[in-house]
């Protein structure tokens, strides 16, 4: 087909890094916080702390990603609306990071207080 362009889906580096990481983020992220909110409720101490860590790690990533995403490149000058990166990182890092890990901290940890029910 001659005349057709194909538009490229971002415009540098930096569009195409922070497409990847914000499309893992809302696949893979949220399961994974998951896992570590019911490992931290549900861990010895240094299970939780590692957990602890290693979701903070995640958010700190997610949140510096998303963060870097309104920089342009390579002269990092900020580009956009404040506000529109700080509804984004709070979104991103407490819509699809924060919230599954809590709700899997406090189920597991509201399960592990209630009474043993054994079927008489």
């Amino acid at each position: 087909m001659a005349g057709v362009t194909v538009t490229p889906l971002a415009d540098g580096p930096g569009e195409t890094y922070i497409g990847l990481v914000l499309m893992s983020g809302l696949c893979l992220a949220p399961m994974i916080m998951l896992g570590l909110g019911s490992r931290a409720a549900s861990g010895n101490r240094r299970g939780r702390r590692i957990a602890v860590g290693i979701s903070v790690a995640i958010v700190l990533f997610y949140g510096l990603s998303v963060l870097g995403s309104h920089f342009s490149w390579p002269d990092l000058r900020f580009r956009g609306e404040i506000t529109d990166a700080a509804l984004l990182i709070l979104l991103g890092c407490g819509g699809f990071l924060s919230l599954p890990w809590i709700l899997a901290f406090g189920v597991v940890k509201l399960v592990k207080r209630s009474p043993d029910r054994s079927p008489e």
